[in-house]
């Protein structure tokens, strides 16, 4: 691959040239139809197939996963986008979105999508903040939703769809479990695996004992840790730090892979003297307590003064903290 801007050779998976810095742009494809994704593909045998049709309208964005495009159908919404150097392309089928509409409780306006089963995605474009946009985006999709025939008129049962779709999200949480089995049944052939591996599958039980030892010995993560975290990343982002107070801190919920939803508020001074409450709300990813460095997703640290706004702020601070989603090796 060449890099177009200062013209030297780089690789084809590359994300930045070497040479001079520059971000490379990986072509997309919004109509590619492999590796679609068993959350979002719920197509019912023989219903609402996909159309060979052109889309009504295209538009770059970025969710929380990737940047892409979002490619506007007479019966569908699509995302397409590259992951692992693949395209990939999520369908969202109108019978399947409760709602579309404009949201601008994130600091900065998005399209937020809202699924049947209470699924929120939200999604940006580059480059834009005005509500405006985002408000004729919205009504193209809408109207094209309009026009495509509703889950009663397809026959279809909205509980049973709402399975469906909780059933797919426990397929793709399966993913990670395979990968698990997979790598304990390579013990059977320790042998024949390369020395990079032999390393790696005795270090993971020395680690898996470790873990354990630190748990049942008291030294597990306590919600209190998780806390501490969060208000250092508060602290970060005030102006005047030291004239904060924190109050009604807690752990609100904890996932299934070690993430903790931290909720606080903070009385602070902004920059003419004044002081303001703000109400905080963050997922701390990860926390070791040997070396008390921790993991967080910047976007993942949500703030609101209107109470009002507390419910779509939370939820945007699990979205963009991979709330529920499997850890990645």
């Amino acid at each position: 691959m060449i890099c177009q801007k200062c013209g030297k050779e780089i690789e084809d998976d590359t994300k930045f040239c070497t040479e001079c810095g520059a971000t490379i742009e990986h072509e997309l494809n919004p109509n590619i139809e492999n590796n679609l994704i068993d959350e979002i593909e719920l197509s019912p045998t023989g219903v609402a197939k996909k159309a060979e049709d052109k889309p009504i309208d295209v538009f770059k964005v970025t969710r929380i996963i990737a940047n892409g495009y979002l490619s506007v159908h007479s019966d569908r919404l699509e995302f397409s986008y590259v992951s692992d150097n693949k395209p990939v392309t999520e369908i969202y089928h109108y019978f399947n979105i409760k709602s579309i509409s404009v949201d601008n409780g994130l600091k900065i306006a998005s399209l937020l999508i809202e699924t049947i089963d209470d699924n929120k995605m939200f999604f940006t474009m580059d480059g834009e903040n005005s509500v405006e946009i985002y408000n004729q985006k919205s009504e193209i999709i809408n109207q094209a939703k309009t026009s495509c025939p509703t889950l009663d008129a397809l026959g279809l049962n909205e509980e049973d769809m709402k399975k469906e779709l909780a059933d797919n999200k426990e397929k793709r949480k399966g993913k990670a479990g395979k990968k698990i089995l997979n790598f304990l049944s390579e013990y059977k052939n320790f042998g024949t695996l390369n020395q990079k591996n032999k390393i790696i599958h005795i270090a993971v039980p020395v680690l898996v004992v470790i873990l354990l030892f630190s748990l049942f010995s008291g030294g597990g993560v306590s919600d209190d840790d998780y806390i501490d975290c969060a208000i250092s990343v508060a602290s970060n982002h005030l102006k005047a730090p030291s004239t904060a107070s924190y109050s009604d801190a807690k752990v609100v919920e904890k996932d299934d892979y070690g993430r903790a939803l931290v909720t606080f508020s903070v009385d602070s001074q902004n920059g003419f003297g004044a002081y303001v409450r703000t109400y905080c709300a963050i997922v701390i990813e990860s926390y070791d307590k040997s070396t008390e460095k921790f993991t967080y997703n910047r976007s993942s640290f949500q703030t609101w003064t209107d109470r009002s706004h507390e419910e779509i702020c939370i939820e945007g601070a699990k979205i963009f903290g991979n709330w529920d989603e499997p850890i990645e090796d």
